[in-house]
């Protein structure tokens, strides 16, 4: 097998392992469900263009439907600032305007999938001129690399924009890191798009890796926060906190509430006059007729 091919199925390989270990570590949040979907899609794009689209080429060369694989990758790009947005709905707002950096993230996801439109509608100028492109001396850029790049280019730039738009907003600490990884991982990864073979492989890993300490440092901050606040909240409200934040779980909310209260006649009697046991048990049953007649 060649080197290359061998290094883009490793990094394949990391993508999909994390996105499996993230997924397991939160399975019910979420921000933590897009961004292992994001993983989870960048690492399938990576091995169906190894074991799948190289190989179809040397065989068959480029077919007329080769650009529908290239939209994993579009639709990668799309989780990831979904990832966002789903974290910027954890921070509470207050009287602040968030729909601005919202647009953006949409906007980014809009042209991620312009991007993989175009990949489908143009296959040869896409496969010829712009995914890991190699050029030779003398040779130029052709028009269509900038047809690709430009909704690509324009799609990681406002992405990247919110994500630091969405850091000034002070979210969760652990999810700052989170942020941070991606901003900084995120476009390094998108590189590997269009670099030549020999070094895709090695960006892609880079990116990765950058955003799997930051998600590292994410986990051991919820683990700790989650150890610390089981002492002293019950399980619910320490759930709670750990998922959205101290911050955002203790945001003020007004709600309508009804409160009734019962005097049971004789109890303080019976109960000191019966067993502790008994006095539950019939409490219990006393609250469960209660609930099913309300």
């Amino acid at each position: 097998m060649h080197t290359n091919t061998t290094a883009s199925i490793i990094v394949a390989l990391l993508a999909l392992g994390m996105a499996m270990a993230f997924v397991l570590a939160d399975r019910r949040s979420r921000t933590s469900q897009a961004l292992s979907i994001f993983l989870a899609l960048t690492g399938f794009s990576i091995a169906i263009d190894v074991l799948w689209i190289a190989p179809m080429r040397i065989e068959q060369g480029i077919v007329f439907w080769e650009g529908v694989l290239d939209l994993p990758q579009a639709l990668g790009i799309v989780f990831a600032f979904e990832w966002v947005l789903r974290v910027r709905q954890t921070i509470p707002s207050a009287n602040l305007n968030t729909q601005g950096p919202n647009r953006l993230l949409r906007i980014a996801q809009g042209l991620a999938l312009l991007y993989g439109l175009l990949a489908i509608a143009m296959p040869t100028l896409h496969a010829t001129h712009f995914g890991n492109l190699v050029l030779f001396p003398g040779e130029h850029v052709h028009w269509s690399f900038w047809v690709f790049f430009t909704p690509l280019g324009l799609s990681i730039l406002l992405g990247t924009a919110g994500t630091l738009f969405t850091l000034f907003r002070r979210p969760d600490k652990a999810e700052v890191r989170r942020l941070v990884a991606f901003a900084i991982g995120g476009p390094i990864m998108a590189t590997g798009i269009i670099l030549p073979p020999a070094i895709a492989p090695l960006s892609s890993a880079v990116g990765l890796l950058v955003l799997l300490i930051g998600s590292v440092q994410y986990h051991v901050t919820q683990g700790q926060r989650a150890q610390f606040l089981s002492r002293f909240l019950a399980p619910q409200v320490a759930e709670l906190v750990t998922k959205r934040g101290l911050k955002s779980a203790t945001n003020e909310k007004t709600l309508e509430l009804s409160v009734v209260c019962c005097d049971l006649r004789g109890f303080t009697a019976f109960s000191a006059n019966t067993s502790s046991r008994q006095v539950i048990n019939i409490l219990r049953e006393y609250y469960d007729a209660v609930g099913k007649a309300a």
